[in-house]
């Protein structure tokens, strides 16, 4: 009956893992980060195998549909492996199986020190057993303070994440079997800790994602723990589930939408990684500032209402700017961002009070700009109320402020991707499209972040479309697409 249960646990990993006997017998490490396409990119993922399994066999062609899908581009791509066999853990004769601990302790410092210093986002995809050293890994960096928002997502392929009770009479054999047993202490703990630590929400994207035929791993061990919105399930079993085909793509269209997911704050087609990278420096923002966002300076305000916008909900950032601009009431800038929330707001549901309200407060801030003699600020303020007397068909109105904005913006010596930006803008409202296009341009060659090309890009799509400028329009999308690859 023992050996019967000891089967059924080993036998069905067994028959694909034959020619690993061997090279366990010789203990060979099989610890390693392997390179499956590398680039200058600021985005990875990277695939951890699970029990038994290997850095490249176990993915079959998984590496490669992501390399050769166009939106992916942005993301570069690795493979982490870890010592692991079917093979008992008997008297030394057989090079040991690390702990899942241990194995978690290894990923963080791969993720930590190896990935950390050149990537600011990292998509990790994990089967089985290499699920739960990943869970492990992440809440161990939470508790140690380091960079949790490293950590674009977390997609777990079959994990028993609950532990396994076939795992119990086999627990004798082997150390990461014995880990993952549903009574043992390491998954006890795994669950405790992730529930508190993440009592509510997730600061990254999670999925836990079964098969539909896994009899390894069932979905009350996969996905047991989980919320319903975290729960995914794909066609194949334990080991075909992560090993698509051209017949079946389950698995990779799950990750796939998982890289590029994005914040309603982007209206833009953007590379997903440039995406994934924006968000986690806006990530970074907020918890940097939040403990003392009651104490903040004007500069620090307004980078916290992005971030706050960007991760919580647009009214939080209104609210917060709001307070803010009683507080400041001379800084046109942080008015001016506040009349920006407003003016998203209206882009969103063209409602006729929240572009009223946007150009109140940009009124408010242009009129402080000149006050102060302000020239940035001046041109800032004035593009954005010739856009919205646009959109209101003020067209009188639209013209005198862009003829403001862009004088302004000529005269300043600030030679930053706004001033051009604001002159791309004002051409268009003043019918100068080789100017637009030559202006924008310019801005292009120095935009840094993704959310300020997303800016610009929303506000001269809406004026060339509600102009009809069909022509101009296909040659700037051209121009900004370019720019994102």
């Amino acid at each position: 009956m023992i050996l019967s249960t000891i089967g059924k646990f080993f036998l069905p990993i067994w028959k694909d893992n034959k020619d690993k006997i061997i090279d366990k017998y010789k203990g060979v490490n099989k610890a390693s980060l392997i390179e499956i396409k590398k680039s200058d990119n600021k985005a990875a993922v990277v695939f951890v195998h699970g029990f038994s399994g290997d850095p490249i066999e176990t993915w079959g062609c998984f590496p490669q549909f992501l390399e050769n899908d166009p939106s992916i581009d942005g993301w570069d791509i690795y493979s982490h492996g870890y010592n692991t066999s079917i093979l008992p853990d008997i008297n030394e004769i057989w090079a040991a199986n690390p702990s899942i601990q241990m194995l978690a302790n290894h990923f963080r410092t791969t993720l930590i020190d190896r990935l950390a210093p050149k990537y600011s986002q990292i998509a990790i995809v994990a089967h089985s057993m290499g699920g739960l050293a990943t869970q492990r890994a992440v809440l161990d960096m939470a508790e140690q303070g380091q960079d949790i928002n490293l950590i674009h997502s977390i997609t777990l392929y079959g994990t028993p994440s609950n532990g396994l009770d076939n795992a119990r009479i086999a627990k004798q054999l082997n150390n990461q079997v014995a880990d993952m047993r549903s009574d043992c202490d390491f998954i006890k703990t795994l669950r405790s800790d992730w529930s508190s630590t993440y009592p509510n929400d997730l600061p990254f994207h999670f999925l836990a994602v079964s098969g539909d035929l896994d009899q390894f791993v069932p979905p009350r061990s996969s996905q047991g723990p989980f919320d319903d919105k975290f729960k995914k399930a794909v066609s194949g079993n334990h080991v075909d589930m992560v090993k698509p085909t051209p017949e079946n793509l389950d698995s990779y269209y799950v990750l796939r939408r998982v890289l590029l997911s994005a914040a309603e704050f982007y209206q833009g087609e953007w590379d997903s990684a440039d995406m994934a990278v924006q968000m986690g420096d806006f990530a970074r923002v907020k918890e940097k500032l939040e403990a003392n966002k009651d104490n903040l300076g004007p500069a620090e305000i307004v980078e916290y209402a992005f971030s706050l916008e960007v991760y919580d909900d647009r009214d939080a950032a209104k609210a917060f700017l709001k307070e803010q601009s009683e507080k400041y009431k001379t800084e046109s800038d942080i008015i001016g961002v506040l009349a920006g929330r407003w003016k998203r707001s209206y882009i969103s549901d063209l409602k006729i009070e929240h572009a009223d309200k946007a150009i109140g407060l940009y009124k408010q801030a242009l009129k402080i700009a000149e006050q102060n003699h302000d020239g940035e600020q001046i041109y800032y303020h004035a593009i954005n109320l010739a856009f919205l007397h646009l959109k209101r068909k003020k067209y009188a109105d639209s013209t005198k402020y862009a003829k403001q904005a862009k004088t302004h913006a000529e005269k300043s010596r600030v030679k930053d991707i706004w001033k051009f930006a604001t002159l791309g803008e004002a051409c268009l409202y003043l019918e100068d499209e080789p100017g637009a296009f030559y202006n924008y341009w310019i801005a292009l060659e120095k935009e840094e972040h993704l959310w300020q090309r997303e800016s610009m890009y929303i506000q001269w799509l809406s004026i060339v479309q509600q102009k009809g400028l069909e022509e101009l329009e296909e040659r700037l999308d051209r121009l900004f697409k370019e720019f994102s690859n």
